[in-house]
């Protein structure tokens, strides 16, 4: 599936945990799928990126296990199957 307008977006994301995100993402491109990074860890921005005040490797880990899959208003039966089979 090609990138996606943002009118069929939902207001909700599909999250998959994987020890191998990168990975996930070029597999899911190889199918035609879009998937997202959609979670950075706090650390990740300015105001928390230099500070040591609150131990946020937990989080940092976590964030980098997390892709988003598309979950579309009008997503057809063919586009759902798509992206499951992918995931297989």
């Amino acid at each position: 599936m090609p990138e996606f307008p943002t009118a069929r977006c939902r207001p909700l994301l599909a999250v998959v945990v994987t020890e191998r995100r990168d990975d996930l993402i070029n597999h899911l491109r190889d199918f035609g799928v879009g998937s997202g990074v959609q979670y950075q860890p706090l650390s990740a921005f300015t105001l928390f990126a230099q500070s040591d005040a609150v131990d946020l490797s937990a989080t940092e880990a976590f964030a980098t296990s997390l892709v988003t899959l598309p979950v579309l208003n009008d997503q057809t039966l063919e586009e759902q199957d798509t992206v499951v089979h992918a995931i297989r």
